[in-house]
């Protein structure tokens, strides 16, 4: 890096350093720019090629099925009429003409009126049919003796409609059964609008084309200009000789992803250059003042370490005349209280032995208050270890110095036995929590439950006891400081031991909780992270 200050360097030098840096890096950005565009680019066109071609395959397979559901239920009623016994006679009887025959064929019409039918006898000879009835071609014909002969069930075939092109005409050949032989065949020709299939589907849009064919022969093909690539799809029908083909048009989805890479690439080689010019000018300030500017801030951490130091010892001082200066008074007091009793005990009416008491008393406390005060201050002024030790034998270390009357029972449960933590920060609050189960009491006498388990990487210890419990309204007030729920005169306290505790396990980024309620006794739970690094933690 060169200096601003350095004399041998120009800041012709500076720019140039600058607009080569600058052009590096745009090219890089560029480089990068461009192949992202080009790989989205061959993700889309395939993702999108591959939606149409299932588009495409749905359409096919849904209209498939609906055409040959439609066909199907034609074939099933005509099959139904061919076992008629006038369409019967009327074959086996095929040189007589029977009159009736055509008030019967006027009752299966399956569309409308645009139908025509045409009776055959086994001899593949039409007997009866239609005026209307069209002429047979070759391969009909060779249908119609397989259909005689049973070879095949049915069978279908399709011409082109001679005056609708949204129509077109189904040949049904259906056997005409007699005491379940063959005797010949009957055959119906109808009308089929296109269209009413075709709103059952989605098919029919701008860029979809649909054509069917019969044996080679387009006989029907919606209107659709195809004007570029397209996608193809083909699906035969049932009979073996016709298809459906639905003909996906791509154009329009081709041009769209060209003209979207043109325009990205366009609005990318904009942001290039801007950024070339942006970067130009920024440049020479990256390479001419970040020494200064580093400079600036050593100066202004140097300055800030200087005040914390200083801090840190007038904190000390004042630690030590707390600890001294302020407490050394209050012993004195004590003392002179008590000689004064042990001296003046036969002359002295019994209120001033009681005041002289109470003095006592005061200077108790207020030597407790200096002591938790000096504990509190110290929290994250001091480093401890993170030791690995037994659980149950911290807290019952703990418990024994405060159960002078051994009154209280203890219960303590570990999961697992061995745990890893700041080992005097927990002793610490263990004894505050202990001390304050056992002095908080209602009776002379109580159980004390004390566990840990592992609960989402944290340890969660809880001390429960049996006492008066802490009404729910008063838990955010129990962990300020000089709060006692309790008069002193009835339980002597500073009020500092919930507070100790709350700003020790948040120091360690934990969590203090209180679960409570008149009457009910009192459960605290502390919170320790387990998998974190304690060692740089202080309290």
């Amino acid at each position: 890096m060169t200096n601003k200050n350095d004399p041998n360097v120009s800041p012709t030098d500076h720019f140039n350093v600058s607009r080569i840096f600058s052009i590096y890096i745009v090219f890089i950005v560029f480089s990068l720019a461009f192949t992202l565009i080009t790989i989205g680019y061959i993700n889309v066109k395939k993702t999108t090629l591959n939606s149409y071609d299932k588009f495409a395959e749905i359409e096919l397979n849904l209209f498939s099925s609906l055409f040959n559901i439609y066909i199907d239920n034609h074939i099933a009623a005509l099959a139904d009429h061919a076992k008629s016994p006038i369409i019967i006679n009327s074959v086996m009887n095929s040189g007589e003409y029977n009159p009736t025959l055509d008030d019967v064929l006027n009752e299966i019409r399956l569309v409308g009126k645009n139908a025509s039918f045409a009776v055959i006898d086994i001899n593949n000879v039409i007997t009866q049919k239609d005026k209307d009835f069209s002429a047979l071609n070759e391969s009909t014909s060779a249908r119609i003796s397989e259909v005689i002969a049973e070879k095949i069930d049915s069978y279908f075939y399709f011409k082109a409609h001679h005056s609708d092109n949204s129509k077109l005409i189904l040949g049904l050949i259906v056997p005409i059964l007699y005491n379940g032989l063959s005797e010949g065949a009957l055959i119906s020709e109808v009308d089929i609008d296109i269209n009413r299939i075709l709103k059952k589907s989605t098919a029919i849009n701008n860029n979809v084309e649909l054509a069917i064919s019969h044996k080679k022969e387009t006989i029907y093909r919606n209107p659709h200009t195809n004007t570029g690539k397209s996608l193809i799809k083909i699906s035969p029908l049932s009979n073996g000789d016709s298809f459906i083909s639905v003909k996906l048009d791509l154009s329009y989805t081709h041009e769209s992803m060209k003209n979207l890479a043109i325009t990205t690439l366009f609005l990318s080689s904009l942001f290039m250059a801007a950024f070339l010019l942006v970067f130009h000018f920024i440049g020479r300030k990256l390479f001419i003042e970040p020494g200064e500017i580093i400079q600036k801030e050593r100066l202004k951490t140097g300055n800030l370490n200087k005040q914390l130091v200083r801090t840190n010892e007038d904190l000390n001082q004042f630690v030590y005349v707390a600890s001294h200066d302020l407490k050394s008074p209050l012993l004195a007091i004590s003392q002179l209280s008590e000689w004064i009793v042990e001296d003046c005990e036969e002359i002295l009416p019994a209120e001033s032995k009681k005041h002289l008491r109470l003095l006592t008393d005061r200077t108790t406390r207020m030597q407790y208050l200096l002591d938790d005060l000096l504990e509190y201050s110290r929290v994250g002024r001091f480093n401890y270890e993170v030791e690995t030790f037994s659980f149950t034998e911290i807290v019952t270390q703990a418990f024994e110095p405060l159960n002078n009357a051994s009154n209280f029972k203890l219960h303590c449960k570990s999961v697992p036995e061995t745990i890893t933590l700041p080992k005097v920060p927990l002793e610490i609050v263990l004894r505050n929590c202990i001390s304050n189960a056992i002095k908080h009491h209602h009776e002379s006498q109580g159980e004390i439950h004390v566990s840990c388990d592992i609960i989402n990487d944290t340890y969660c210890i809880s001390i429960t006891d049996d006492g008066p419990g802490i009404a729910k309204n008063l838990h955010e007030k129990a962990f300020e400081m000089f709060q006692t729920l309790q008069p002193r005169d009835e339980v002597e306290g500073s009020g500092m031991g919930l507070a100790i505790i709350k700003k020790l396990v948040q120091n360690y980024d934990g969590k203090v909780l209180i679960e409570s309620d008149a009457g009910t006794g009192t459960t605290i739970k502390t919170i320790w992270p387990t998998l974190k690094d304690y060692t740089h933690g202080a309290i």
